[in-house]
């Protein structure tokens, strides 16, 4: 399996947003206001899943109009 630097930096993410949100469900599985809690980390993986897809997009983009900056190839 051939991954690319963007195929790994989202898995990165996935990977510790989900180990942050089975740590918090563990540790606060008695607490009442545990569902608020479970929504904003989800709203915070999603945020930070679309920054970094738009982040990417970006990067690929100024890549294949020939601009190099110094976070691109």
């Amino acid at each position: 399996m051939n991954m690319t630097k963007s195929k790994k930096c989202i898995l990165i993410n996935a990977i510790v947003w989900a180990a942050l949100i089975l740590a918090l469900a563990i540790l606060l599985k008695a607490n009442e206001q545990m569902s608020t809690i479970l929504i904003f980390i989800i709203g915070g993986w999603y945020i930070s899943h679309a920054n970094i897809l738009k982040a990417l997009q970006n990067k690929s983009t100024d890549c294949e109009q020939g601009e190099k900056s110094s976070t691109c190839c």
